[in-house]
C-alpha cells in the first residue's frame, strides 16, 4: 500500500471514530435540549412553515437562519425527534473533521494532517457542539470551508506557487465567504480574516500570480451580490439584525475579565456553563495546550511562510468575539476559533515529533505510534467525559430539560398503544420557553401518537370516556397541586416505574366504570337548566347538552355549601365531552348573576390544550370565581357557556336540533354579609 492510500485509510478510521463518538446514544447524550436550542428549534418550525427571511428571533435570540432553513429541508423528510434534529450538525462535525484534513495537508503535509483531524475528532467540545440543534454547529465548517477555499484559490501549498489563478477558486471562495453572513454573525470576522490573509499575502510579496489581484476583484463583487438581501435586511430591520446580535454578544461588563476568561477557556478552566461543558474542563488539556503555543511559536517565526502564518492570523481575528464576549469564558464564542487553534495544536504536534527525532534517532520508528497514542488518549478522555460524566451531572440534566427527554422517549414507546394524557403546567408557548405540546413534539420522533395536554391542577382529561389510559406528568410535584375533585380520580391508580423519570410520574388509570356511573347521577344531583332569553325560554335541560364545536356538557360536580362571604372564590367544577374536532381557542365562561343580565364576577378559562381533545374524550374543567368585596348579600346565579377566544362568538346550546341560546344556568350560591358565619 503506498503512503497517499495509507494516510487515506487513516483518514477515514478518524472519520468513523469521530462519527462514533458523534452519533453513540445521540437521543439521550445529552439527555434533551437547553434554552438555546429551544430558541433555534421554534426558528426551525417558522422554516417548516414557510417563514424564510434572513434573521429571525425567538425567546430573545436573534439568528441569521441558514442553518433553520437547511435544518427543516433535512429533517422535513424524517420528521422531528431528539436524533433526527441533531443529525444536520452531526454531519457538520464530521464534514469539519474531514475538511479541516483536507487544509492541514495542503499546508503542512499527511502526518500533521492526521495529528490536526485526530484533534478535532476526539475533542470534547467538537463532539458535544456536534450533538447540539444549533446554528454554531456550522461556523466551524463555513470557516475551515473559507480557508480552505483561499489556500486552494491562491495555490498556497507548504510553498506558495505562482499559477494562474481559476475562475471557479474564487467563485467558490467569494461564495463561501458570503454566505457565511447568512449562518452567523462571526461571517463578518470570516470576511476580515480573508480580507487580512489576501492583503498578507500582497503586502509580504508572496510569488503569486500577477492575475490574483483581479481574480481578487472578482470575488469581491461576487460576495457583494450575494449578501445583498443581508444588507438590505440589515439597514431595513437593524434591530433584528446580525449587527444587533454581535453587539449583544460583545459588549463585556469587564474588558480584562472578559479576555483573561477567554484565555482560560482554552487552557486550564474551560467553560463554566453546564450546558456546553463539563465543570473544570478546558478546550484543550496540558499537553494539546503546550503544542498549540509551539504551534503559535511556528508561525510567528516564520511569519513570510504562508502555510504557517495564515492559520496563526486567522486564530487571532478568529478569538476577537471570545475576547470581547458578554459571556466570558464560553465555548460558543470560541466557536469561529476552533478549527484554527486545533490546526495549530495538530502542526504544534507535528514539530513536536521531528524535534523528538532530532534528540533521540532511535525513536523514529515509534513516531507513528506517539501520533496515535496522543489522538487515543484525546479519545478516551473525550469519550469517557462525554458518554459516560457529562449526562450524569445534575446541573447538565437540569440544563438540558432531562426529564422531558426520557418522558419523550417513554411516549416514543407507548403512546401508539394506549390513550395517553400528559399533566403539565406549562401548555402555551411563552416568552421563556415553548410550551410542553410544541417541546414534546420536537423531542419525539413518532408522529402518530395522539396526546392529550392539560394542567391537571385545575382540569383533567379521561381519555376515551375513561377507557384504559396512561397519565403522565411532566412534573411529579403538579400531583400534590391538584384540586381533590380532580385528585380523587387518580387515588390508588397504580404507578409505572421509567428509567430518567421520578417514581409515580406515569399512572395507568382505568375509571370507565366509575364515570359512567357519575355521569348518570348528573341527572337528578346537578339541574341544569336553559338561560330564560333563549328561544323557549327557561326550562330545565336534559342531560348531556350538546354546544356547537363538538363539545357537550355532561353536568357539574354539587358544592357541599354554596354559601360564600365577599371576596371569596367560588370553585364551579363542570364536566365535557368532544364529539370531534373542537376549536383550538375554545374557552369556557363562568358568571355569578345577580339577575339573568347582570354580572357581578365572571371567569373565562380552560385548563387544557383544546388541539389535542379526541373523539369522546371526557374534561373536567375547575373555574374560579372571584366574589367582589362589595358584593351585597343575597342569592346569586351561575351561568356557564363556551367561546372561542379569537372571535369571542359564543358556540350555541342546542336541544336536540333546536337552539336554545348560548348558555346554561347551573346552580344558585348564597353569599353572607360581611362577618357572618359561611359553610
Amino acid at each position: 500500500m503506498s503512503q497517499r492510500h495509507l494516510h487515506l485509510v487513516l483518514a477515514t478510521l478518524l472519520l468513523l471514530l469521530a462519527a462514533g463518538l458523534r452519533l453513540w446514544d445521540l437521543g439521550t447524550i445529552p439527555p434533551g435540549f437547553n434554552s438555546t436550542e429551544m430558541a433555534s428549534l421554534l426558528m426551525t418550525e417558522h422554516a417548516s412553515a414557510g417563514a424564510i427571511r434572513v434573521f429571525d428571533r425567538e425567546l430573545g435570540q436573534i439568528e441569521e437562519m441558514m442553518f433553520h432553513v437547511l435544518q427543516a429541508v433535512l429533517t422535513g423528510p424524517t420528521g422531528k425527534g431528539l436524533i433526527t434534529l441533531r443529525l444536520p450538525s452531526v454531519w457538520s462535525g464530521l464534514l469539519t473533521v474531514a475538511l479541516l484534513y483536507a487544509l492541514a495537508r495542503r499546508l503542512y503535509g499527511p502526518r500533521a494532517a492526521l495529528l490536526a483531524a485526530g484533534l478535532l475528532a476526539a475533542g470534547f467540545w467538537p463532539a458535544l457542539l456536534s450533538r447540539l440543534s444549533l446554528r454554531e454547529a456550522l461556523v466551524p465548517l463555513w470557516t475551515v470551508t473559507a480557508l480552505l477555499a483561499l489556500v486552494n484559490a491562491f495555490h498556497i501549498r507548504q510553498r506558495v506557487s505562482p499559477e494562474t489563478p481559476t475562475l471557479t477558486g474564487y467563485t467558490l471562495l467569494g461564495i463561501v465567504v458570503a454566505s457565511s453572513l447568512y449562518v452567523h454573525w462571526f461571517g463578518i470576522f470570516l470576511a476580515v480574516i480573508v480580507t487580512a490573509a489576501v492583503a498578507y499575502l500582497f503586502l509580504s510579496r508572496q510569488p503569486i500570480s500577477r492575475h490574483a489581484f483581479g481574480a481578487s476583484i472578482f470575488a469581491i463583487l461576487l460576495s457583494i451580490i450575494v449578501i445583498i438581501p443581508y444588507l438590505a435586511t440589515t439597514v431595513r430591520l437593524p434591530e433584528v439584525s446580525g449587527l444587533a446580535a454581535l453587539q449583544a454578544a460583545m459588549s463585556p461588563e469587564s474588558l480584562p475579565r472578559s479576555i483573561i476568561n477567554a484565555l482560560a477557556a482554552i487552557f486550564p478552566r474551560g467553560d463554566p456553563d453546564p450546558a456546553f461543558n463539563l465543570p473544570g474542563r478546558p478546550l484543550f488539556g496540558p499537553l494539546s495546550a503546550f503544542l498549540l503555543l509551539g504551534g503559535v511559536a511556528h508561525g510567528l517565526a516564520y511569519w513570510r511562510r504562508p502555510s504557517a502564518f495564515l492559520p496563526v492570523l486567522a486564530a487571532a481575528i478568529s478569538l476577537v468575539p471570545a475576547l470581547l464576549s458578554t459571556r466570558p469564558g464560553s465555548f460558543m464564542a470560541l466557536t469561529g476559533a476552533l478549527p484554527m487553534l486545533v490546526l495549530l495544536a495538530g502542526r504544534g504536534a507535528d514539530l513536536a515529533l521531528d524535534v523528538l527525532v532530532d534528540y533521540r534517532p532511535g525513536l523514529r520508528s515509534a513516531l507513528p505510534w506517539l501520533a496515535a497514542g496522543l489522538i487515543a488518549a484525546n479519545f478516551v478522555w473525550a469519550g469517557s467525559d462525554l458518554l459516560i460524566r457529562f449526562p450524569a451531572q445534575p446541573a447538565v440534566r437540569q440544563a438540558f430539560n432531562a426529564g422531558r427527554g426520557a418522558l419523550a422517549a417513554y411516549l416514543d414507546r407507548t403512546a401508539h398503544r394506549i390513550p395517553t394524557v400528559v399533566c403539565s403546567p406549562h401548555l402555551q408557548n411563552t416568552a421563556a420557553q415553548p410550551g410542553d405540546p410544541l417541546l414534546l413534539e420536537l423531542m419525539m420522533h413518532r408522529e402518530d401518537a395522539p396526546l392529550r395536554y392539560v394542567d391537571c391542577a385545575n382540569g383533567l382529561i379521561l381519555a376515551e370516556g375513561g377507557a384504559r389510559q396512561q397519565i403522565v406528568f411532566t412534573d411529579r410535584t403538579l400531583y400534590d397541586r391538584i384540586h381533590p375533585t380532580l385528585r380523587a380520580w387518580l387515588e390508588g391508580q397504580p404507578s409505572v416505574s421509567v428509567s430518567g423519570l421520578v417514581d409515580g410520574s406515569v399512572l395507568q388509570v382505568d375509571v370507565a366504570r366509575t364515570l359512567g356511573d357519575t355521569v348518570g347521577r348528573f341527572m337528578t344531583t346537578a339541574p341544569t337548566g336553559y338561560a330564560p332569553e333563549s328561544p323557549g325560554g327557561a326550562g330545565a335541560a336534559r342531560l348531556p347538552v350538546r354546544f356547537g364545536g363538538n363539545i357537550t356538557y355532561l353536568g357539574y360536580a354539587p358544592p357541599d355549601d354554596p354559601t360564600y362571604a365577599p371576596g371569596d372564590v367560588v370553585p364551579v367544577i363542570t364536566y365535557w365531552r368532544t364529539d370531534g374536532p373542537v376549536p383550538a381557542d375554545l374557552r369556557i365562561f363562568t358568571h355569578v348573576l345577580s339577575d339573568p343580565a347582570a354580572i357581578v364576577s365572571q371567569s373565562s378559562v380552560i385548563n387544557v390544550w383544546p388541539p389535542s381533545l379526541c373523539n369522546r374524550d371526557i374534561f373536567l374543567q375547575v373555574s374560579y370565581v372571584t366574589l367582589p368585596d362589595s358584593i351585597p348579600p343575597g342569592q346569586y346565579d351561575l351561568s356557564i357557556g363556551a367561546y372561542q377566544a379569537g372571535s369571542g362568538l359564543r358556540l350555541p346550546v342546542f336541544d336536540g336540533d333546536r337552539v336554545r341560546g348560548d348558555r346554561l344556568f347551573l346552580y344558585q350560591i348564597t353569599v353572607t354579609a360581611p362577618g357572618e358565619a359561611t359553610g
